[in-house]
């Protein structure tokens, strides 16, 4: 939300600091307003305690948040962690901002008017995309209904308007496949678009641009790829310039020359991110409340992961659009996620890559249903996917909501 009100007031290119004290925050954000940490700074210590559920909220505290106003001047604010985000998927935020001061609401009340906002779009565009997709229907609605999923659809994160739009182009491609057709300019030009603004919230994501060389094979295709790209190469390189700081006390410079010196340590790196994170990356992916800390039930896990195969190998019928191509664009944003990450995020000497989270690859999975072979047998699957995805969507908010209660408002164990 700090990105979101710096927006709103026109900083569209975030700013870069300078501390003296080498012990304060990584120094990137802009300008903005000082009432949104004034308003989380009750709730704050609410989350981040793993298998600790705390039942500490409280109405005191949430009414002594609510009472936060917006104050009357900007500040130059730290929010490091998004300062680099291109606009377009805070465009909610700015018009739930610009509402709420309007109408005279307070922080929290503006805020939760900017998620509604992000929800009411995140919702709409999937289900023009879910209408739209031909095959792969049956898993962009498994993929659509995880917990992570719809919490990032009604959160003030970029991720909601990202992985809407990432499913509406990968429905559109979809539908070029089962017509067996080249895409037409106009579709062309709509899913670079959409393709270019993910890329340049998630530089990794940038390889999918190849699928626009399938899509339209020929100069069409390879103009668009290349006039996206060219506009996500401009966008980093400003990011690059003028905002970018290392996160998490990272070198990326001490990172990168150590790993010239030494490549041989580049499997166990990988090996031991695997090891250590690996189950984490999974949890993040299907859902945990407050994105990060406290997982849901195991069973619910084996629910939501049978139901994605079963969704995914339901989705194998019919024309595929450009597998292989899409395969390998795959493999190089997850590559690209984490080889981001070791640069920018993790500390220097880490033996594993920090700050990857399962969320990050919500997107791509949307994206990798195009590179599924086709399988006869899959029509068959089709009536147990549709009652996979019904259970699905009757049990998880049952669970969500039994999970927050005795998370943030009931001690476990207590009578």
């Amino acid at each position: 939300m700090l990105r979101g009100v710096s927006l709103a007031h026109g900083h569209i290119v975030g700013s870069r600091f300078d501390y003296d004290d080498p012990h304060g925050p990584p120094g990137s954000g802009g300008l903005s307003d000082m009432a949104i940490f004034a308003a989380f700074d009750g709730l704050a210590r609410l989350s981040w305690l793993p298998d600790q559920p705390n039942g500490e909220v409280t109405a005191a505290i949430l009414a002594r948040s609510d009472a936060v106003k917006w104050r009357p001047t900007l500040v130059p604010v730290w929010f490091g962690t998004t300062a680099q985000y291109p606009p377009f998927f805070y465009l909610p935020d700015v018009a739930g901002y610009w509402i709420g001061r309007a109408a005279g609401l307070h922080v929290n009340a503006t805020l939760r008017l900017a998620r509604c906002l992000n929800a009411l779009l995140f919702a709409a565009v999937a289900a023009i995309a879910i209408a739209r997709a031909r095959r792969l229907r049956p898993l962009l609605m498994a993929l659509l209904m995880l917990p992570m999923t719809i919490a990032l659809g009604a959160s003030a994160n970029q991720d909601a308007g990202m992985i809407a739009t990432m499913a509406l182009v990968v429905a559109q491609l979809d539908r070029i496949a089962a017509e067996q057709r080249s895409a037409r300019l106009t579709e062309l030009a709509w899913c670079a678009l959409g393709l270019g603004c993910i890329a340049a919230a998630r530089p990794p994501y940038v390889a999918l641009l190849a699928v626009l060389l399938t899509a339209a094979p020929g100069p069409p295709g390879r103009r668009a790829a290349l006039v996206a790209s060219a506009g996500v190469a401009a966008w980093c390189a400003v990011v690059a310039i003028f905002v970018m700081r290392p996160l998490n006390h990272a070198d990326p410079a001490a990172q990168f020359f150590g790993l010239l010196a030494d490549p041989a340590a580049i499997p166990a790196i990988a090996a031991n991110t695997i090891r250590v994170s690996f189950p984490t990356y999974a949890w993040e992916f299907i859902g945990r409340l407050a994105w990060n800390d406290v997982p849901l039930p195991a069973w619910y896990l084996a629910l939501a992961g049978g139901t994605l195969m079963v969704c995914a190998a339901s989705s194998m019928a019919g024309h595929g659009l450009g597998r292989r191509t899409v395969l390998v664009a795959s493999l190089f944003v997850i590559v690209g996620i984490f080889a981001l990450l070791f640069l920018d995020w993790t500390p220097a000497g880490a033996n594993h890559v920090e700050g990857v989270a399962g969320r990050h690859f919500i997107p791509l999975a949307l994206a990798a249903g195009l590179a599924l072979p086709t399988w006869l047998g899959a029509e068959r699957l089709r009536v147990p996917a549709g009652g996979c995805l019904a259970l699905l969507a009757a049990v998880t908010p049952a669970v969500m909501l039994h999970h927050v209660i005795f998370h943030f408002y009931v001690a476990m164990g207590a009578p």
